[in-house]
């Protein structure tokens, strides 16, 4: 019923056409189905389309025509999305007899799961992706702006540990962020340190080390959260007490949803379908360590080229999971030595473009003190803060505080 109801809306207001976002596959009777295709034909060449204009089409159903009453389109969107809903039950069906089939054809779990995942998402996709009005936002945004206004040291984002907040307002959600420095500065442990410090204050995290086993990954944070000499800690020498912290860090993060991908020269498409199930298991956050090492695009294909591709599907993948994504990246040799500047993004100038929010890090080979540098800010100002890096523990700490806990020794 829906699907003769939603035309005869069209029929009395064309200009509700773009609005509603269907498409001809979404009706299932066949001859609806036809005069579906027909008024979006001439609708989309400029044609004021009526039943009168109808008629004048070949191959349509003529009795069919001459029962389409038109009336007010006030309820045209209430039958536009009893159709998309119907539409969606149905490719929910094919997925599930997609699975049968593949199960009989003695597919892996992994390559099912795989398919199950795009099939979904992309039925998801859709709905997302529909043309809405500027009022369905507006309730949103003054519920933000309402909590804002109530809780005057809230941030908007997710609260980074440091004191770079103060200009951040968080990291945001469908914002990229990236965090840049050279080789051996820290990059690896400034991210562990934040998604440490998000997931015990009960965010829910999702990190892709591209780099570096879980395992190892694991025991650094070990070793930052309990404070124990990761060297030490390596080198198996490890005394009663540091064992003892250990225990108490494991017990900590154990009781955290910190989900931690480890997989080698992963693909975008691979990273995209986990970010995805991440998502859908509640995570509110994730770090992908490091760019470069995500593979994208034709391998033969100018690396300047590649990576601005890759950093325009990342920003696209937090926009479409609504969350912030974090991502490392190196800077060139001309940075080193020196405080880092944009130009020295390695391999594209696409980073700068197309991030939200770029960070340097930057600290003297022989020093401690590191100063977290924003450098582009789309939303908010740039600026600075002072950090300290306990290299012992690769940990980092604010420097003020650092200095405050030191003096109380």
């Amino acid at each position: 019923m829906s699907e003769k109801q939603v035309i005869e809306c069209l029929l009395h207001d064309n200009a509700s056409y773009d609005t509603l976002a269907l498409v001809p596959e979404d009706f299932t009777d066949r001859e609806h189905r036809a005069v579906y295709l027909e008024l979006s034909k001439l609708i989309e060449k400029g044609v004021d389309v009526n039943v009168v204009t109808l008629f004048e089409s070949e191959g349509l159903n003529a009795s069919l025509l001459a029962s389409y009453e038109p009336f007010t389109a006030a309820n045209a969107e209430f039958y536009a999305d009893e159709i998309k809903e119907a539409t969606r039950l149905r490719q929910l069906n094919r997925v599930s007899m997609m699975i049968q089939d593949q199960i009989k054809e003695k597919k892996t779990s992994d390559e099912i799961i795989t398919g199950v995942d795009q099939a979904i998402f992309s039925i998801a996709e859709r709905k997302s992706n529909e043309v809405k009005m500027v009022k369905e936002y507006v309730m949103t945004a003054m519920d933000e702006l309402e909590a804002a206004f109530h809780n005057k040291t809230a941030l908007n984002g997710i609260p980074t540990g440091y004191d770079i907040d103060e200009k951040l307002n968080g990291l945001e959600n469908g914002e990229l962020i990236v965090i840049a420095a050279r080789t051996s500065i820290g990059k690896t442990a400034l991210a562990l340190n934040m998604a440490e410090k998000m997931a015990l204050e009960d965010y829910v995290v999702g990190f892709f080390s591209c780099e570096m086993a879980a395992s190892y990954m694991v025991k650094r944070l070990l070793a930052s959260m309990g404070k124990v000499d990761h060297q030490t800690m390596r080198t198996a020498l490890l005394t009663p007490a540091d064992f003892s912290k250990l225990g108490d860090a494991a017990g900590k993060i154990y009781d955290t949803r910190f989900y931690l991908d480890d997989t080698p020269n992963i693909h975008y498409e691979e990273l995209h379908a986990k970010a995805r199930m991440m998502k859908r298991r509640g995570v509110q956050i994730i770090f992908v360590d490091y760019l470069t090492l995500v593979q994208y695009g034709e391998p033969k294909a100018p690396a300047h080229e590649r990576v601005g591709e890759l950093t325009v599907k990342l920003k696209t993948m937090a926009r479409e999971l609504e969350i912030p994504v974090v991502v490392l990246s190196q800077l060139n040799r001309l940075a080193e030595g020196k405080e880092p500047s944009l130009s020295e993004l390695r391999a594209s100038g696409g980073i700068e473009e197309h991030a939200d929010t770029i960070m340097f890090l930057h600290r003297e080979r022989d020093s401690c003190d590191t100063k977290l540098t924003i450098a582009k800010h789309r939303n908010g100002p740039t600026g600075s803060t002072e950090l300290y890096f306990n290299e012992k523990y690769t940990r980092f700490e604010n420097k003020v505080q650092h200095e405050l806990n030191y003096s109380n020794e």
